[in-house]
């Protein structure tokens, strides 16, 4: 936020350009999520790239054939090996002694 409000006052001063670019970040927040009444073109262009993504994963899913109840379950069993294997990795190096 530093940087947006340095670019608009364009003063070198941190704590103006700070409240600034405080400023800045909440108006545009505020206009992307809907919350202010004022238009931000570049959010109806995200709402729109999105919705596109969105459409295009959604028949892509769709299109797969889905996987037999079989395969989910050691899909499922083979994620939670690798999730122990990950947290043993991590924890092994606390657990070595120093």
């Amino acid at each position: 936020m530093f940087a947006a409000g340095n670019v608009l006052t364009g003063k070198g001063n941190i704590k103006d350009s700070l409240e600034s670019g405080t400023e800045i970040g909440t108006r545009v927040a505020e206009a992307y999520l809907g919350l202010s009444g004022e238009e931000l073109k570049i959010a109806q262009a995200a709402r729109k790239e999105a919705a596109t993504s969105g459409e295009n994963i959604a028949g892509a899913m769709s299109a797969r054939q889905k996987i037999a109840p079989e395969g989910v379950a050691k899909l499922l069993h083979r994620v939670r090996d690798l999730e122990r294997a990950s947290r043993l990795r991590r924890q092994l190096p606390r657990m070595a002694p120093k």
